[in-house]
């Protein structure tokens, strides 16, 4: 988990009765991996996305990765139990 510092200008165009959080289901655009050697692709990295109006994991190819700026410190650990469908890779 991190904490990101955000200006507050930038908190009042979002007043807090708009805000819905959906505790059950994790954001588009998070990047996730599974735990190292928990299954056979544990070394990759997945971007969540909704595709076909469903939420699917999307391999984040290596060169992707690099050539889309994403954080090796932004990816979160999810348990093997947590399952997605495949969608589409992300390539360069």
């Amino acid at each position: 988990t991190w904490i990101e510092g955000v200006d507050e200008r930038l908190l009042t165009n979002y007043p807090i009765s708009t805000i819905t959080l959906d505790t059950t289901k994790r954001l588009d655009g998070m990047l996730i991996k599974y735990p190292k050697d928990s299954v056979d692709d544990s070394d990759k990295v997945y971007q969540l996305a909704t595709q076909e109006g469903r939420q699917v994991k999307r391999w984040v190819l290596e060169g992707a990765f690099t050539s889309l700026k994403f954080r090796d410190d932004r990816i979160v650990t999810i348990p093997v139990s947590e399952t997605y469908p495949d969608g589409t890779n992300i390539t360069e």
